[in-house]
């Protein structure tokens, strides 16, 4: 019995080392390297469609706004995936679309980010203007104040009679 007991736990043991040794020494399976391989480029494709999907949404909330459908603006918006990101320029289109549709602080918020790329050119002024309609909007007229000498420090040449507001 003592005999039988022993040769169970040595050949435990011998297939342990096997298997330790084998898995560290041996390379992936070719069959997993081609698995790997089809599954990335699968999400390549599925990002280059989503890409190309969310390209031609852009397309129609530039549309919809040149029209002045604001509210379909928004619309398009939210079937733009979340990890999509827009330019200063489409910020600012989707932060006016949010103002005239009567949702100033999803205004104040899109020109906020326009404001932190654009710092000191055409487009920062713009969106301080927006966000300072959207809180004239709110009732918050102390904060249009504020944000009014903000957009006034934007640029060199806005002058504002000799006087900070």
């Amino acid at each position: 019995m003592k005999i039988f007991r022993f040769s169970i736990i040595i050949f435990i043991i011998f297939l342990w080392i096997l298997i330790f040794f084998s898995t560290s020494n041996s390379k992936q399976p070719e069959k997993f390297d081609i698995f790997l391989l089809i599954s990335n480029e699968t999400k390549k494709k599925k990002k280059e469609a989503e890409i190309k999907k969310a390209e031609k949404i852009i397309g129609q909330i530039k549309k919809a706004y040149a029209n002045k459908n604001y509210e379909k603006v928004i619309e398009l918006l939210n079937k733009l995936p979340p990890d999509f990101s827009l330019t200063p320029e489409e910020n600012l289109i989707i932060s006016k679309s949010f103002l005239k549709s009567g949702f100033p602080e999803k205004a104040i918020e899109f020109s906020k980010k326009v404001i932190s790329v654009k710092r000191g050119t055409h487009e920062a002024c713009i969106a301080n203007l927006i966000k300072n309609k959207a809180f004239i909007v709110k009732g918050e007229y102390k904060n249009c104040l504020l944000y009014t000498s903000d957009a006034a420090d934007e640029l060199d040449g806005v002058d504002l009679g000799g006087r900070r507001i």
